[in-house]
């Protein structure tokens, strides 16, 4: 047992001793001294094995049994798989102390090894976060405990027992299918962590210059520069450190990171409309990943130079792109169909739209999507619609539900153009001012006059 191990112990001693309500002195009585013990929760000594043992069933509990690195190789060799995992059923922490041992058996539903646990982290440092989390959640974390909806299993149902779980907790937080903060205090906890856990916790609590300073790998770059582009910081400073983190993975080999980080960078270009710089990152991005036969990524990237071109306006070479796309999702088809629609080629748009309750709708309301190629429809079919008032409300309506979401509000921008041409057109110059005035950015571009 390592100093990082010994200090993990203390703190899942000190934890489960809090959840009981119980004192030191209770806990340590007839093991050792309570100023003994204060120094074990504190992590100030190491105490032996069998002192922390002797301590674990005191408290009703088991601790991990943790490997030296030797034993792990061995292991591993060998195939062999433990059978620990985590609780199905929540222990009773109301209980009186008593002198009885740990249970010895516990229902497993599913077995986690160490060579598991480290493929799921050589798939994050390599840039394949999406796989690693679906890897994670599909098959690490039993379906007895987890619903469907793969909500995060109540921290008293966990095993801490197991060897592994100080990283599976990181990697369920890390994920969002777990809250580590509301079982252990992180200053408590970063003594227990290398500099690369320490990074990810730092991660967890968004703590972004803490990630960075503690870890230079690639992928940790990268997720701290994503967070500082979610949590709406200087797109700027943001393309900085992408670009390290597209240097770092580059030392590393590691493509796919190179090509997401790329990706980022084209998407935030885009954003502050450098649509050179959003291009040039953006047809980089989709060399990478066709030199790594990505379709699913190639869709993403496709979509997004189909998006730029439209733009820019050039709604034939925006088309071009986008009917490239091998799966298309509702939004692919909406921008094909305003493509169409800016081209003159009416009938081919209407069919278009007929396609769009059968594609992909992830991430987005149904009635939503429908209210928002009823637009489509609106414009496509009736001759007098920038005056309809009925469109108006509709385009508004779909506008704001799109400001209102985080993950929309791109979607937001999108719509803005036809929202300022409807004001205008009904002369509500003061609502279209104020609504410019508002809005966290500005028009894409710039809608000729309806007829």
């Amino acid at each position: 047992m390592n100093n990082n191990q010994a200090r993990y112990a203390a703190l899942l001693l000190k934890t489960r001793r809090k959840q009981k309500g119980w004192s030191q002195e209770s806990v340590c009585k007839g093991i050792c001294a309570v100023s003994y013990y204060s120094k074990i929760e504190s992590g100030t000594v190491i105490p032996a094995r069998s002192i922390l043992k002797d301590l674990a069933d005191a408290l009703e509990m088991e601790l991990p049994e943790f490997e030296t690195e030797e034993s792990c190789k061995d292991e591993l060799h060998a195939g062999n798989q433990r059978k620990n995992s985590l609780k199905t059923e929540t222990p009773d922490l109301t209980t009186e102390k008593t002198s009885s041992k740990p249970e010895s058996t516990r229902q497993t539903s599913s077995s986690v090894s160490p060579q598991e646990i480290a493929d799921l982290w050589q798939l994050l440092r390599s840039g394949h976060t999406v796989q690693a989390q679906e890897q994670f959640s599909e098959k690490l974390i039993p379906g007895s405990i987890c619903s469907s909806a793969r909500s995060a299993p109540h921290p008293e149902l966990f095993d801490f027992a197991h060897p592994c779980s100080l990283d599976m907790l990181l990697l369920m937080s890390l994920f969002g299918l777990f809250d580590l903060f509301s079982v252990f205090d992180p200053e408590e906890l970063y003594p227990c962590l290398n500099n690369e856990q320490k990074a990810v916790c730092s991660l967890i609590a968004k703590d972004f210059d803490r990630a960075a300073f503690y870890c230079q790998e690639g992928w940790i770059l990268l997720m701290a520069a994503f967070g500082r582009y979610q949590a709406r910081q200087s797109d700027y400073q943001v393309l900085l450190r992408l670009e390290k983190a597209y240097d770092q993975a580059a030392t590393e080999g590691y493509p796919y990171l190179m090509a997401s980080a790329s990706h980022i960078m084209g998407i935030v270009c885009a954003n502050i409309l450098d649509h050179p710089g959003a291009k040039e990152y953006f047809h980089r991005t989709y060399r990478l990943f066709n030199e790594l036969n990505d379709e699913e990524s190639l869709d993403q990237v496709r979509y997004n130079l189909g998006c730029l071109a439209l733009e820019e306006g050039n709604a034939l070479q925006a088309l071009q792109w986008l009917e490239q796309v091998k799966s298309p999702s509702v939004m692919d088809l909406q921008k094909q169909v305003i493509c169409l629609e800016w081209l003159g080629r009416k009938e081919e748009a209407l069919l278009k739209m007929n396609l769009y309750k059968e594609a992909n709708h992830a991430g987005w309301d149904p009635k939503l999507v429908d209210q928002i190629f009823e637009l489509s429809r609106i414009r496509l079919c009736q001759s007098d619609w920038i005056h309809q008032e009925a469109y108006g409300k509709l385009l508004l309506d779909v506008y704001q539900e799109l400001t209102r979401t985080h993950t929309h509000k791109g979607f937001a921008q999108f719509h803005l153009p036809w929202v300022i041409q409807y004001l205008k057109a009904n002369r509500q110059y003061a609502k279209a001012a104020a609504i410019l005035e508002n809005f966290p950015g500005k028009p894409l571009f710039t809608l000729p006059e309806a007829s």
